[in-house]
């Protein structure tokens, strides 16, 4: 474990934190999606401000010369006013940190079109229920129920970077619609996607031989 993390990665961390808090934080995604028997399949995803700081990487925040414990929440809060202390964010090394933010730039295209759905599998060591991805191979948030049954985020995923071993995100599906609810679940936005006919295939004419009198 190590910390200090480089400047340029606190910069990107809060950008990224912003769009984070103005998306998903208070509030509950709903992706509606149709799976491959055409069943009307509904998810409820919430992320929560402790678990941004897990996507990013970071093990812990923590401040090993005061009593005082800091957590997952500090974190967010540092990240989104600009206020990380370096020495108190602590990681297992600098190239997953960096290959993790590269693919939460990203994140926002979660909440468009271009959002896919996976269900259940496993990349690499880990095993997820859902998973939220972009058409390109760009980036994977995956997701497992929690003790209420919800559905969190467990891990942020670079698929440029991972794509050897991106055969869990393979089949995935359209999305038809994406809702965001508040806390009362009343829905804040709604928005809908058409998905274009699969167009059939034109059987060929075989040509008839020519016989000869």
């Amino acid at each position: 474990m190590q910390n200090n993390l480089c400047t340029i990665y606190l910069v990107k961390i809060n950008e990224i934190c912003k769009v984070y808090n103005d998306l998903y934080v208070d509030k509950v995604i709903e992706y509606v999606y149709r799976d491959s028997s055409n069943k009307r399949i509904t998810l409820n995803m919430k992320n929560r401000k402790e678990n941004f700081m897990h996507l990013c990487g970071i093990s812990c925040y923590h401040d090993i010369f005061n009593e005082a414990t800091k957590n997952a929440n500090d974190f967010f809060s540092h990240a989104l006013g600009s206020k990380l202390v370096q020495s108190n964010i602590w990681y297992k090394d600098s190239g997953t940190v960096e290959t993790k933010l590269a693919a939460l730039e990203s994140l926002s295209e979660l909440l468009t079109e271009n959002a896919r759905i996976c269900e259940s599998g496993r990349f690499e060591y880990l095993y997820f229920q859902n998973a939220v991805k972009t058409n390109k191979l760009v980036l994977a948030v995956t997701y497992l129920s929690n003790d209420l049954g919800e559905l969190v985020p467990n891990s942020a995923i670079n698929l440029v970077h991972g794509k050897r071993d991106s055969d869990a995100f393979k089949k995935d599906y359209r999305v038809t619609h994406i809702n965001a609810k508040d806390i009362h679940n009343n829905i804040i936005w709604t928005r809908e996607f058409k998905i274009p006919k699969k167009k059939k295939k034109k059987k060929k004419k075989k040509k008839k031989k020519k016989t000869s009198n």
